[in-house]
């Protein structure tokens, strides 16, 4: 009996955040120039070695829980200051209790999504800044043990912030939020979901030309329940506070990259707690 409460919170597990804020955020200023292409290709990998409940109470997994997605972007802008987006992402995900048990596993595409993107800043703006709204679907499916999507088609409304590259300070910071909203359900209460980023940090020096940044990142979510953990305990209110350091490289005629680890370390309720591992490149033509 103790084996099997302890993987209740097991139960209809889904899609951990399977539209979480991307490592490189929206496509840059620069991009939303007329007749510019954007592309983002970002794998990462996560794992839930925990769940916390609304007490504050911590239930290690009787065995490992990972998962890997591979999301894509690519925008295109066919006014200054105005772009075009679409998005999708890929999901695989592995439960294994022991050692010596099989594994299960499911995958499958866990979501897509369009956007559209505005900058009311000028490309040299020392401080650009673009807003964002989106419809982003994530069918359901019938697999109730172990999914690759949460079954929720949301909007989704965000604003992001960073210091220009074309200035000359050393110093580097990015904001971003959002906040998704999910349609009416009979069967349940009405989604939301608003998540936080920060990061600051410096350029420590030049790669093939382009600039190295190091960056200590911090954010947050809170959640009107936990169905992107798809976990039993799906009413009650999800949050989850993140910290950990990003490396940037920018600046190498149209390429971008970054690469950036985070802790689940703080406010954690109602949800997974864990770990996460994403790297990210893109392509401005």
């Amino acid at each position: 009996m103790r084996r099997l409460a302890g993987l209740l919170p097991l139960a209809l597990l889904a899609a951990r955040g399977v539209f979480a804020q991307p490592v490189l955020l929206p496509p840059p200023r620069d991009a939303l120039e007329r007749g510019r292409f954007s592309f983002d290709l970002e794998p990462s990998t996560a794992s839930g070695d925990a769940f916390v409940d609304r007490l504050g109470q911590s239930q290690r997994f009787p065995g490992s829980l990972r998962f890997a997605d591979l999301a894509l972007l690519a925008s295109w802008s066919p006014l200054s200051h105005f772009a075009l987006a679409a998005e999708g992402s890929f999901r695989w995900s592995r439960y294994a209790q022991d050692a010596v048990s099989a594994s299960i596993t499911a995958d499958g595409v866990s979501g897509a999504g369009i956007l559209v993107l505005w900058s009311p800043s000028a490309r040299d703006a020392a401080l650009p800044v673009t807003f964002r709204a989106g419809y982003l679907t994530a069918p359901g499916e019938s697999d109730g043990f172990l999914t690759v999507r949460d079954g929720i088609d949301r909007v989704q409304f965000g604003v992001h912030a960073e210091s220009s590259p074309y200035l000359s300070s050393r110093w580097r910071g990015f904001f971003d939020a959002s906040a998704d909203s999910g349609f009416q359900e009979t069967d349940r209460p009405r989604f939301y979901a608003i998540w936080t980023r920060f990061e600051i940090g410096g350029c420590v020096g030049t790669i093939l030309g382009g600039e190295l940044s190091v960056l200590a990142s911090a954010g947050a979510r809170i959640a009107s329940g936990a169905p992107q953990e798809g976990l039993v305990f799906n009413r009650e209110q999800a949050k989850n506070g993140f910290v950990g350091p990003v490396i940037r490289l920018d600046g190498l005629n149209g390429w971008a990259g970054a690469i950036t680890g985070t802790w689940d370390a703080f406010a954690v309720h109602n949800s997974l707690k864990g770990w996460s591992v994403a790297a990210a490149i893109r392509r401005v033509l």
